[in-house]
């Protein structure tokens, strides 16, 4: 099949940004069997260097850059449009149509769908990872500042328009949890939606587990992204002072791109490490000896779990933190919903080395097992013959 694959961001691996790791995946797997023809946002250079990793995979690669609204008024007509567009996405596309005869148009990313939802004539697929409506629900409950909650409740009623208008001009869509699918299909009743969970790559996230005795604790993410902040906050505030109580050599790593100024005061505090952006996060996961994910909201499935389960390291986590996951409480994963269970679960897995070491290899065993992007590329590859 010729493809053309429409994405929100540049994938390239490899990346600490969950949304290009399932574009990447994908165009990796199917370019064993397919022609594909590339089309995406890049936002600075830093994208534009990084095109090695994808190229190989792509009979053709184009980009157009996205530059986010700074003016006054490019941010008012931003917050209140239904989405925002680009006029030279829009003519490139129409350019790659009229030169080459596709068989499906791919599109990664809830706000790519604008672009196409007018063609007709060739089947369409929209992969937008989660519901848009609903992970800003969830963020106009979690902040309190009027601001942000007003925001938030005008991004709930753009992205419902945006499932409700342009998700029905689609043959199929793809979404990574059950409640997304849900979601999607109570605006868009007469879509098909298709529940895929996302893949590991083993052989980069390999099973190295922790050997050493220092109790480090590590939670990662792209510092930016608010769920991931809340996270770090909660755990800094409400569970590492009891676990410190208990090992009073107990250190905090949180490791990932853009923190914010409150993630950087976390710095005045010895036991706190903020890395900001790494080259490699392996090498900090597999220096620590346990994993904290204690996000407390946030939609779609959580890539860095998966990868930690990959890795070997021992995770215990609120139940928000797998969602799409079928790790079961005590084999695969330690599960808690509150500060005190948490912190106790934390403290039990740096004190027993040989309980980490039986949860992290059913954690592995996991992974290998449900989560490989072979697996997935021909789930996709099924739902083209379907739709074509």
């Amino acid at each position: 099949m010729k493809i053309l694959f429409l994405s929100e961001m540049l994938p390239y691996f490899p990346c600490f940004d969950g949304f290009r790791l399932i574009p990447y995946s994908l165009i990796k797997e199917l370019s064993k069997n397919h022609e594909v023809h590339l089309l995406a946002f890049y936002v600075d250079k830093k994208d534009r260097e990084r095109t090695d990793s994808i190229s190989r995979y792509c009979k053709s690669l184009d980009m157009v850059y996205y530059q986010y609204p700074t003016s006054f008024l490019g941010v008012a007509r931003n917050v209140f449009s239904r989405y925002s567009s680009s006029p030279e996405m829009s003519a490139r596309i129409e350019q790659m149509l009229k030169k080459e005869a596709f068989d499906l148009v791919h599109v990664e990313g809830a706000h790519m769908g604008q672009y196409v939802m007018g063609v007709k004539d060739i089947p369409k697929i929209i992969c937008p990872h989660d519901s848009p409506s609903a992970n800003a629900w969830q963020q106009f409950k979690s902040n309190k500042a009027l601001k942000k909650k007003l925001k938030y409740l005008i991004e709930i009623g753009k992205r419902r328009y945006i499932e409700k208008r342009i998700y029905a001009q689609f043959d199929h869509c793809v979404v990574v949890s059950e409640k997304d699918k849900e979601i999607i299909q109570r605006h868009a009743p007469y879509l098909e939606v298709t529940v895929m969970t996302n893949g590991v790559d083993l052989d980069y996230y390999d099973y190295n587990p922790y050997k050493g005795t220092e109790n480090n604790i590590i939670f990662t993410g792209t510092m930016s992204y608010a769920p991931n902040v809340d996270a770090a906050l909660f755990f800094y505030h409400e569970i590492f002072p009891m676990v410190r109580a208990r090992i009073n050599n107990a250190k905090f790593y949180i490791v990932g791109a853009n923190p914010p100024d409150q993630i950087l005061k976390l710095k005045e505090d010895p036991a706190v490490m903020v890395t900001g952006r790494v080259d490699d996060i392996r090498e900090y996961i597999y220096q620590s000896a346990v994993y904290a994910c204690s996000m407390r909201y946030g939609t779609g499935i959580k890539n860095k779990v998966l990868e930690a389960m990959a890795m070997g390291i021992p995770i215990v986590a609120t139940p928000c933190s797998i969602a799409g996951i079928p790790a079961v409480d005590g084999e695969h994963i330690s599960l808690a919903d509150d500060p005190d269970a948490f912190a106790q679960k934390t403290i039990r897995l740096l004190n027993e080395k040989m309980e980490r070491a039986r949860v992290a290899e059913n954690a592995r065993k996991l992974v290998a097992a449900h989560f490989n992007w072979a697996d997935r590329a021909q789930m996709i590859e099924d739902i083209y013959r379907r739709i074509i």
